[in-house]
């Protein structure tokens, strides 16, 4: 993606350099602001962290926990395969973490960890065959049911 479009780039470069630049207490600020100024805020019920990307920091994740803890009346939630950065971290009440199954860390996935694990299948016959429900609209991301699903690769 960012090779093909390099305004996507450019703008994912800045985000990282101001995420490194900031201190917890002011990324966790400039986030907290940010959302409270979204269009959206006020009608909002869920917040999705990185529809492309990972978590790939300790101050990025206690900053969005942070965030999380600061406006909990939303379900926050992300998809990771940067698992060993979520072990043993106590995640706020209202945030959902699903374990994204196909990276070098499918082995840490198990139902005490990481209770919630998507799977990216190629129909709904290879869900069936797993037994998995399949989220089509980021439903089981992000409701209150820790469980294994399916997403439909498309």
């Amino acid at each position: 993606m960012e090779a093909r479009y390099p305004n996507v780039r450019k703008a994912r470069w800045h985000n990282k350099d101001l995420i490194d630049s900031l201190t917890l207490t002011d990324l966790t600020d400039l986030m907290v602001i940010s959302i409270s100024k979204h269009k959206g805020f006020k009608k909002a019920e869920m917040l999705r962290w990185f529809v492309s990307g990972d978590c790939d920091s300790v101050k990025l994740r206690d900053a969005i926990f942070n965030t999380s803890n600061e406006l909990n009346h939303l379900i926050h939630y992300s998809y990771t395969k940067n698992l060993p950065l979520f072990l043993d971290v106590k995640k706020p009440e209202n945030y959902r973490l699903t374990a994204s199954i196909g990276g070098r860390y499918d082995h840490l996935i198990n139902p005490v960890d990481f209770p919630r694990s998507a799977r990216v299948v190629k129909s709904l016959e290879e869900a069936a065959k797993l037994n998995l429900p399949v989220d089509k609209k980021d439903d089981l991301a992000y409701g209150p049911i820790d469980q294994p699903f399916a997403l439909l690769y498309h």
